[in-house]
């Protein structure tokens, strides 16, 4: 490394002598501070090696990491995007009204495991065994920390070494590139694929089962949709056709609404309880997607096959927190009452009125009209999604912002630029672009949020195009 080059990097030993250091070593410790020195100095010397330039900012870095370290990097953020459930923002948001009740359960100590009437040890599925009994006519449930982590368990307790039947068409791709093949694979079970993408019928499944056959698996595929020229089997023809042969039949419903609701604009829509009626042995579904809680696998079904599932060994690896698992039973028991799922945020947001949707949007225009903003209100479509309902289209309404720009592709830049912008908040509103323009959709926007909202946008505006 040549002098002009070393002379960019400074020593370590040389920036703990900074004032501003010190004063950070006595707030967050001499062992911290160093490391970050130490890092940040690696980056500046990864720089001048490779030849590119380095600014010389390294205290507002170092200041930058400290409070990223001091301050955490989770944040809440504004979903401007007309997706409710996005999977990048935490899909199902619990609201404060099920965290409140929840917060005094978990605040303490509680009877998690511990049977209060006999005083000895208990299940910490006990306390959610009912509640889906009664919404799913379930006779057993347990609960692990995702879905994916539900398929693996099931297949590893109830199919390990043997052959699970799956239709080609319901291979599908999980979020984060997780395949089902994969799922299967690492249960320990050998996936025989049966049918075409298109069409599987049930002679498919009948023709493949052998005596190494331990189940037929059902995948709804919740995340996409195929139209057509195609054929499926339902539940209720396998049933028949598993009961006859002597193998399980488990279904990977995924999104999991619980159980059927006319109040709902689901049509169509498989839900637990009508999959268990039609003849499922187990159903497993997420607890962060339609049944709007925390993350979570929850397995329903018959006592025979829940109970196996149950001692299984990966159990233990898998098992739910008692965070999560009392989100999930608060969550669930608002689907006893229709008038209950608004305490849901999702629901509140899937149930508002056409009406309510516009006058948020207008509030929000009425006060980006006022600072002389240049914006217009238009009709969008929204959607669920999160994995889910993937042809719902929800009708919302969204304040498009009408940014500086001779061209297309000038106005494009300046809607990329606002948009990242608007990321870098303290509170980051995320909104979409669409054809070179920034959209601000209000589907999956608070009411409360009115005021963060407008003064994010209103801010950005005035900090990039006046």
């Amino acid at each position: 490394m040549k002098g002009k080059q070393a002379s960019l990097i400074p020593s370590v030993g040389k920036v703990l002598q900074e004032e501003y250091i010190k004063i950070l070593i006595k707030d967050n410790g001499r062992d911290l501070i160093t490391r970050v020195v130490r890092e940040e100095i690696a980056t500046i010397r990864q720089l001048v090696l490779s030849g590119k330039p380095v600014k010389s900012d390294l205290q507002s870095k170092v200041l930058k990491r400290v409070d990223s370290l001091n301050n955490g990097t989770h944040k809440k953020v504004l979903n401007a995007s007309g997706v409710i459930l996005h999977t990048n923002l935490g899909r199902a948001p619990i609201g404060h009204d099920i965290l409140s009740t929840v917060l005094a359960e978990v605040s303490s100590y509680s009877n998690l495991e511990f049977n209060l009437k006999n005083g000895e040890r208990g299940s910490r599925y006990s306390h959610i065994k009912d509640t889906f009994a009664y919404l799913c006519g379930a006779e057993d449930c347990v609960v692990v920390n995702n879905n994916a982590a539900a398929v693996l368990v099931s297949l590893s307790a109830l199919a390990k070494d043997r052959e699970v039947i799956v239709s080609r068409g319901e291979l599908i791709e999980i979020g984060g590139s997780f395949r089902m093949p994969d799922v299967m694979a690492a249960a320990g079970c050998k996936l025989i694929e049966v049918g075409s993408t298109n069409k599987t019928r049930l002679s498919d499944y009948a023709n493949a089962i052998t005596e190494n056959t331990a189940a037929i698996m059902k995948v709804h595929h919740s995340n996409f949709s195929i139209h057509g020229f195609t054929q499926e089997t339902g539940l209720d023809e396998l049933s028949h056709l598993c009961k006859d042969k002597g193998v399980s039949l488990l279904y990977d419903l995924g999104s999991g609404i619980p159980c059927p609701n006319p109040a709902l604009p689901f049509k169509g829509e498989p839900d637990v309880k009508t999959s268990l009626e039609q003849g499922a042995d187990v159903v497993m579904f997420s607890g962060d997607k339609l049944l709007s809680g925390a993350q979570g696998g929850i397995l329903v079904g018959k006592s025979e096959y829940i109970k196996k599932i149950a001692k299984d060994p990966l159990m233990r690896a898998m098992r739910i927190s008692k965070l999560d698992l009392a989100v999930l039973a608060q969550v669930s028991r608002c689907f006893f009452k229709t008038e209950d799922l608004k305490r849901l945020p999702v629901y509140h947001l899937l149930l508002r009125s056409s009406e309510a949707r516009r006058k948020l949007a207008e509030q929000i225009l009425q006060r980006l009209t006022k600072e002389n903003i240049n914006c217009v209100l238009v009709d969008s479509r929204g959607q669920m999604g999160g994995g889910t309902l993937p042809d719902l289209e929800l009708p919302s309404f969204a304040l498009e912002l009408q940014l500086p720009g001779e061209s297309g592709s000038q106005r494009a830049l300046s809607a990329e630029k606002f948009h990242r912008q608007l990321l870098k908040r303290e509170l980051p509103l995320v909104g979409y672009l669409k054809s070179g323009l920034m959209y601000i959709d209000v589907l999956s926007l608070f009411e409360e949020d009115v005021d963060d909202i407008s003064l994010a946008i209103i801010e950005t505006w005035k900090l990039l195009v006046l």
